[in-house]
C-alpha cells in the first residue's frame, strides 16, 4: 500500500492527514527521509495525481509535486501536467531529474 511505502520514508501520520498525499510539505518530508534512510547525497520525492481522474483531496489530474533534496537544502516545486496519465507519468520523471540538475548547477 501507499501507507507503507511512504512510512519508510518518514512521512509525519500528521502531516499525511493534515495536507494529503499530493502536498509540498509530503514531498518535502519523503525526500528528507530518503536523505536519511539511504544516507545519500541528493534525493528526489514526487506525488502526484497521474490520472484519470482527480484525487480525493480534489487536486486535479497533472498536479504534481515535487521536492529535491541534499544534505543542507530541501526545494519543493508544483507542477501542472496534462489530462494524459502516461505523458503525466514521462513528465513528473523528466521535470524531477531536471529540477534537480538546475539545483547543482546552480551551486
Amino acid at each position: 500500500s501507499s501507507k507503507m511505502k511512504v512510512d519508510v520514508l518518514g512521512v509525519n501520520p500528521q502531516t499525511l492527514a493534515n495536507c494529503g498525499v499530493v502536498s509540498e510539505d509530503v514531498v518535502r518530508e519523503m525526500a528528507l527521509g530518503s536523505i536519511h534512510k539511504f544516507n545519500s547525497d541528493y534525493a528526489i520525492a514526487v506525488s502526484g495525481v497521474a490520472g484519470p481522474g482527480a484525487d480525493k483531496d480534489g487536486n486535479p489530474v497533472g498536479s504534481v509535486w515535487i521536492a529535491i533534496a541534499g544534505k543542507n537544502f530541501t526545494d519543493a516545486k508544483k507542477f501542472q501536467f496534462s489530462t494524459n496519465r502516461e505523458r503525466n507519468i514521462t513528465m513528473s520523471s523528466y521535470a524531477a531529474l531536471n529540477y534537480l540538475r538546475k539545483r547543482l548547477i546552480d551551486n
